[in-house]
């Protein structure tokens, strides 16, 4: 298959809201609107200087049919950018990737010292990573707490699973926890799902069988899955092997790579891989599989529910990814577990799933937590940010057991106090 790559080099004069403009522009206009009509939708003027361009860059690329992909480097300063862009490809990824690289390319000739990043995967909008952290300064709240009443220093970092290069640096404050204490816990060592033994098991749990689910599966639903991970590269006959909840994960999974969203850049992929360089212990909360084995005992048919409802929501993943994350960065506990529990719940099944997953878990966690308040080896404890929030929240067990939480702002101070 021919695969066709094109890099455009455009100099831009941009405010902040110009660079969310941007970006809203090549969303909307990939489905057919002219610049004129996004002009007047937002009501923010478009620079003259690059609006010409920019429209003969969108045109060319809504004329792309087959995977295609935009990606885009702006200098810290907003005064230019690199372009790139991959169509006619295999699949979103090598469209990613091919848009990627031509991005790379050009940002290195023009010498923008920023990453690239994919900001176009077919019609999907990536939201940047400035744009996410708009707004969010030093002294903003952040994803960390302090424990107050334990016998040394605790701290509890809502984590995040899969983040991006530009949504980088982290915040201060997840550094200084880090640095302030001498052992590091987590819900689960991501490092070591690599080990044989845990991988092979995990594989079994996540095994389905190919003719009760094919059972399952009405031809709307094998439809709708054939359509959505055709872009990835796969079959349908692929998934048959899996259980339902698997085929769920994996295509979240896939659609965040898509967008450049990694696993090792997450928050403990990063930190475990310090604590490993500097010989700090790392313990775990719960056991590896327990997760899983949470999802793979629901019943076939809810898990084919949660199925659906991932289907559903695909084209409005983009938007709830850049929620997350923003709120993740403002440390904002209560609004992310709203919309864990949101995104995730449809029929009763599915949020009885969904609380057993956050609110079961906790209790699990909350246990292999006390005993880290009443040692004398200073912690810093990273779960998932919607463990923290919620009436069985950890913060809010931490509260009810007479600790205080004490939330640091991003450059590490805290905050109220």
């Amino acid at each position: 298959m021919r695969t066709e790559v094109a890099t455009t080099q455009i100099t831009l004069r941009l405010t902040a809201i110009c660079a969310l403009l941007l970006c809203q522009m090549f969303a909307t206009a990939a489905q057919g609107l002219e610049l004129a009509e996004i002009e007047q939708r937002l009501g923010i003027p478009i620079p003259e200087h690059w609006a010409e361009h920019l429209s003969k860059e969108l045109k060319t690329y809504n004329r792309s049919k087959r995977y295609k992909a935009m990606a885009i480097a702006m200098a810290p300063n907003l005064e230019n950018a690199a372009v790139g862009r991959g169509y006619a490809a295999a699949n979103v990824f090598q469209a990613s990737a091919l848009a990627m690289q031509a991005c790379a390319r050009q940002s290195q000739q023009m010498q923008i010292n920023a990453p690239c990043e994919v900001v176009l995967s077919g019609n999907d909008l990536i939201m940047p990573g400035r744009t996410i952290r708009a707004g969010i300064g030093a002294t903003s709240p952040s994803p960390v707490w302090r424990i107050t009443g334990a016998k040394t220093d605790i701290f509890i970092v809502g984590s995040i699973h899969f983040l991006k290069a530009t949504v980088l640096p982290l915040p201060q404050s997840i550094h200084t926890a880090f640095d302030l204490t001498e052992r590091l816990a987590l819900e689960t060592n991501p490092v070591l799902f690599t080990d044989p033994q845990r991988a092979s098991e995990i594989a079994q749990i996540m095994q389905g069988d190919a003719k009760e689910n094919r059972a399952l599966m009405d031809r709307r639903l094998k439809k709708a899955l054939r359509s959505a991970f055709k872009p990835f590269g796969m079959k349908t006959r692929e998934l048959e092997q899996l259980a339902p909840f698997a085929t769920s994960l994996l295509l979240g999974q896939q659609q965040l790579m898509s967008w450049g969203y990694e696993g090792n850049r997450g928050i403990e992929s990063n930190f475990v891989r310090q604590a490993s360089s500097s010989g700090k212990p790392v313990i775990e909360l719960e056991g590896y599989l327990d997760a899983l084995k949470i999802m793979a005992e629901t019943p076939l048919a809810i898990q084919v529910d949660v199925l659906k409802t991932t289907l559903e929501q695909l084209p409005n993943n983009p938007d709830h990814m850049a929620k997350l994350v923003r709120n993740w960065f403002a440390g904002d506990a209560e609004k992310l577990y709203e919309l864990t529990v949101e995104q995730s719940s449809r029929t009763e099944g599915e949020t009885a799933l969904i609380r057993a997953l956050i609110d079961g878990r906790n209790q699990t966690m909350w246990q292999n937590i006390q005993p880290i308040l009443t040692d004398d080896i200073p912690t810093v404890i990273m779960v998932g940010s919607a463990h923290l929030g919620g009436e069985q929240g950890l913060l809010m067990s931490l509260q009810q057991a007479g600790y205080g939480v004490v939330q640091l702002s991003q450059s590490g101070e805290p905050i109220g106090i």
